[in-house]
């Protein structure tokens, strides 16, 4: 399929959502975290790492499924690991006010109590272990 028949990528994103609203469950949730980086002979949907690549390709059928009925005509989709092609990086989440931690004034905490009875003794003060 050229391009030409293609929505445009300004298109899909715009109607991501409702496709996404259109599908079962189990695809949306795969799909939510993916995002339309690309259309050359196929929508390009760019996510995280290989095993969400794994996952979206065995549902993309009906992601193209719902795509098809937003614009009435075929869709197909391809699921890149990623920015994809020729997409910039998306920027990263906003953290808010991160303070710099020097790692040379760092100190060692208290030994960790590894015995259960220990740390159940710790965590219920005063209370008495009764033996059986």
């Amino acid at each position: 399929m050229t391009a030409a028949l293609l929505p445009s990528a300004g298109e899909v994103v715009a109607a991501w959502e409702a496709v996404l609203a259109e599908v079962k469950p189990a695809v949306r949730s795969r799909f939510s975290s993916a995002h339309v980086v690309a259309v050359d002979t196929a929508v390009v949907v760019a996510v995280d790492n290989v095993y969400l690549q794994a996952d979206c390709e065995a549902r993309r059928r009906d992601v193209e499924a719902a795509l098809a009925h937003r614009f009435g005509r075929a869709v197909p989709v391809r699921v890149v690991v990623g920015a994809g092609p020729g997409a910039a990086p998306r920027p990263p989440a906003p953290t808010g006010d991160e303070e710099h931690v020097d790692l040379t004034q760092l100190v060692d905490g208290p030994p960790a109590a590894f015995d259960p009875h220990e740390r159940l003794r710790q965590a219920f003060p005063g209370a008495e272990e009764v033996q059986q």
